[in-house]
């Protein structure tokens, strides 16, 4: 994906007929749209707002962060949102449900300030919103939930911060969950059993607010029964108990 400049701002685009005024000045679209949220992410907090772009709904992410580590970073790593860009088509590859991203820029005098362009989930309902159901029409939820975490675990993925806020569920399809906020998604050399007791724990201590201890252990059932390595109940009880928390 070649680099492209739009007035000061360096751009990775997904689409060639992706263009307009907007490539020039992205601030403009935080000033004139109504942010959807302040989203939650691992790192300082972004705004997100939706716009259309001939005929595509869309939706750009601002990161900004003057802090003195933030800047660090930037210069290490580069903008976090051709961070977010490469994980978002690394998950597409892998076939791990996603945001899809669409472009990701920055002003290159700036680098601790980008932006993310996704394709908009439209319809798609906020796992948490989803949660509410009876507890019985959650399974095909939970297993799927349970399906994402293996395959992400299997790629070596480690998610960061897995809380019911940053997956939503599309619904014009089967319950499936789909990652929108990939900024603490890290690549690793090979997941260990803590960090994957650490990302599961994060995922299923929220859950406990939310469904049945019956549901949390099929969560975690099913987690085992998808990963290609293979994982018993006993190791991820172990697991567990090292970070000083139960299963269920």
């Amino acid at each position: 994906m070649p680099a492209v400049q739009r007035g000061a701002f360096v751009w990775k685009l997904r689409y060639p007929d992706l263009d307009g005024d907007w490539l020039q000045h992205p601030e403009r679209l935080l000033k004139e749209n109504p942010s959807l949220r302040n989203a939650r992410s691992s790192g300082p907090q972004a705004r997100v707002v939706r716009f259309n772009w001939s005929g595509r709904n869309l939706v750009l992410k601002e990161y900004s962060g003057r802090r003195w580590r933030n800047l660090a970073r930037a210069v290490v790593r580069g903008p976090r949102a051709l961070q977010a860009l490469q994980t978002a088509l690394r998950l597409e590859a892998l076939g791990i449900p996603a945001i899809r991203a669409a472009a990701a820029g920055y002003p290159r005098a700036r680098p601790w300030y980008s932006v993310l362009v996704t394709e908009e989930i439209c319809g798609a309902v906020p796992l948490y919103v989803c949660l509410k159901q009876p507890q019985r029409s959650l399974r095909p939820l939970i297993r799927s939930a349970a399906r994402l975490f293996a395959k992400l675990h299997d790629s070596d993925l480690i998610h960061r911060d897995a809380h019911e806020a940053n997956f939503v569920v599309p619904q014009d399809s089967c319950p499936e969950i789909v990652m929108v906020d990939l900024d603490g998604v890290r690549q690793c050399r090979r997941v260990s059993l803590r960090q994957v007791a650490k990302d599961l724990n994060r995922f299923h201590v929220r859950l406990r607010q939310r469904i049945s201890k019956i549901s949390r252990l099929r969560f975690l059932a099913d987690y085992a029964r998808f990963r290609r390595s293979p994982i018993t109940s006993r190791e991820l009880a172990n697991a567990f108990a090292a970070l000083g928390t139960r299963l269920g």
